[in-house]
């Protein structure tokens, strides 16, 4: 069962822009989650970060991929995990996934 993914503890995989136009390649970067989309509840002292391109990370990838048991809010959004997609961004930066998360709390799929 996969960690919980926090708001500024944890990161995607991390990817490239492999473009072959003017000022590319574009190197390889991993960023943080910057925004958790909600305020409501915490993990290991963070925010923890919604799936439904609630979350996003300091790259600019939304955090797509979610638990579909463990829900927050009001509009009852399931938290992203460890493995969970996230979407990528302009440039060919191709969608990856959750690299790191919670280890004590965890969230089923």
């Amino acid at each position: 069962m996969p960690g919980i993914a926090r708001k500024g503890v944890d990161k995607h995989i991390g990817h490239a822009c492999n473009g072959t136009s003017r000022g590319h390649p574009k190197p390889f970067h991993k960023t943080s989650y910057v925004v958790a989309g909600q305020t409501m509840v915490t993990v290991n002292g963070a925010y923890a970060v919604l799936g439904a391109s609630n979350g996003s990370t300091g790259c600019g990838d939304n955090a797509v991929g979610m638990s579909s048991f463990v829900r927050v809010g009001p509009q009852s959004i399931g938290v992203h995990r460890i493995g969970d997609a996230t979407s990528g961004h302009p440039c060919h930066f191709l969608p990856n996934a959750c690299a790191t998360g919670s280890d004590t709390v965890i969230a089923y799929t």
